[in-house]
């Protein structure tokens, strides 16, 4: 095998494992027995058995992949839903995020969004964003 398709195809499986998908999904949450620590790092232990989403990033308002990768998990209890994301960046220090509010634009900052369709109507739903400082924007 040449070293042009061996690259080819470690590119092909890189692609499969980060698939690009620029509309919402909807995304099956799993119950936990026992809240993950809210403490900024995705512990295997604490989300075992919630299988995460890998995706390729989109840059903002397009359906173009921005080079960057991500994995998400969900899950809930009997009180709340709980989202953990790890987000694997070429280059970190790029991230944009100037504002630090709560519930403001999040415009011009690099932001995660989480929208929540409780009812599975696809005609509705809550919306949740957040910027590497912690600021949110909710609709």
């Amino acid at each position: 095998m040449s070293a042009l398709t061996f690259l080819a195809l470690a590119s092909l499986a890189a692609a499969q494992e980060f698939p690009l998908s620029p509309t919402p999904e909807t995304v099956q949450a799993v119950k936990m027995a026992n809240p993950p620590k809210i403490d900024g790092v995705v512990n295997p232990e604490e989300w075992a058995g919630v299988t995460p989403i890998s995706r390729s990033l989109i840059i903002g308002g397009t359906s173009q992949d921005s080079g960057e990768k991500g994995k998400v998990w969900v899950a809930y209890d009997d009180t709340y839903i709980y989202f953990a994301a790890r987000i694997y960046l070429q280059n970190p220090k790029k991230i944009s995020a100037d504002e630090f509010r709560d519930n403001v634009d999040l415009d011009g900052n690099d932001h995660f969004v989480v929208g929540l369709d409780t009812f599975g109507l696809h005609n509705d739903a809550n919306w949740i964003a957040f910027n590497a400082n912690g600021a949110t924007y909710l609709e």
